[in-house]
């Protein structure tokens, strides 16, 4: 009899101990086993179409992201990018726009770079930063089909090239993460045109993903 009671504390104790390792194997599995999709998806079909850009906007470059920042910046499996700028426009930045289209293995890995802002979608600071980053006043727009989204904009000024806006969209659907990004003087696009690309977004990656 005393063996018995000596050895029930024990049973339990690796039951417990059994059943904690059970559930943060499970907890790996599901953090880590990939997202499964009846057909396959390609990445750059979920960019954004420049033809919703305002007129003479165009694609200046697009190509993957690099290996090395997929793994060391993002933490994804695969990326790519398409810039869109004024035409005849010969600057990477300024007034353009990009749009990153990222693929984790799952949208628990999707979600975490989401809230970690991995891609610094909201910078802290600009030099020429003449407000904070914030919702526009009269904005409204929110993504129907994202699974967690985020907008703000800020404004600046430039004293070679005059008053703008800088916009941050970034969402996250299932696996992939959207990150557009425009800084444009307020005659060359307007928030009527960011929300009208923004739903372009939507609509592209709603009929891709089949949501």
């Amino acid at each position: 009899m005393r063996k018995c009671f000596c050895a029930y504390p024990l049973s339990l104790g690796c039951a417990v101990l059994l059943l904690i390792c059970a559930a943060l194997g499970g907890c790996l599995w599901v953090y880590t086993a990939p997202q499964k999709r009846a057909q396959a998806i390609n990445i750059r079909e979920l960019l954004v179409d420049p033809s919703v850009f305002p007129p003479g906007w165009e694609i200046a470059e697009e190509y993957p992201v690099p290996e090395k920042a997929l793994i060391e910046d993002y933490s994804a499996g695969e990326g790519y990018m398409r810039f869109v700028v004024p035409e005849g426009s010969q600057k990477p930045w300024g007034s353009s726009a990009v749009h990153m289209m990222f693929r984790y293995r799952n949208h628990w890995q999707a979600a975490k770079a989401f809230y970690l802002d991995k891609f610094s979608a909201f910078y802290a600071y600009f030099p020429d930063a003449t407000s904070r980053w914030e919702k526009p006043e009269g904005w409204t727009y929110r993504s129907p089909i994202a699974d967690r989204f985020r907008f703000a904009c800020q404004h600046f000024y430039n004293k070679d090239e005059g008053r703008g806006m800088r916009c941050s969209a970034l969402a996250q659907y299932d696996e992939f993460i959207s990150v557009f990004m425009a800084e444009f003087l307020l005659d060359k696009m307007s928030l009527r045109d960011i929300e009208r690309i923004l739903r372009s977004i939507d609509e592209q990656i709603a009929s891709r993903l089949g949501k």
